[in-house]
């Protein structure tokens, strides 16, 4: 995440309408679109490797977030629910989401 929003602060920097409205195309395909797709995230030593779904239709969005390595666990967000199930522990947690965070960034607006 933070490697798209330096991306979109270098283009924006470079002032490119053409790359700003690409970066805008992508956004919106990933607010609009059903995907499913696996991603690994290192931090230090670190990595995790994680499944993300998003499902898209007329009455809404449903986000999913599976850890594949580690501690299982799946968070699951729909438009009036953020729950985190615990499988090993068979804990289930739930609360309403205050913001939303679009995947990816916001991005820039030209000047």
């Amino acid at each position: 995440m933070r490697c798209l929003h330096r991306l979109a602060s270098g283009l924006a920097q470079a002032q490119s309408p053409e790359a700003l409205g690409w970066l805008r195309k992508i956004q919106d395909a990933t607010q609009k679109l059903s995907y499913r797709g696996t991603f690994v995230y290192q931090h230090g030593g670190r990595s995790e490797t994680s499944r993300i779904t998003r499902y898209v239709d007329a009455s809404g969005d449903i986000d999913k977030l599976e850890v594949l390595d580690g501690v299982p666990r799946e968070i699951v967000r729909t438009r009036d629910t953020i729950r985190c199930y615990l499988p090993e522990s068979r804990v289930g947690q739930g609360r309403s989401p205050h913001r939303r965070a679009g995947f990816p960034g916001a991005a820039p607006r030209a000047p």
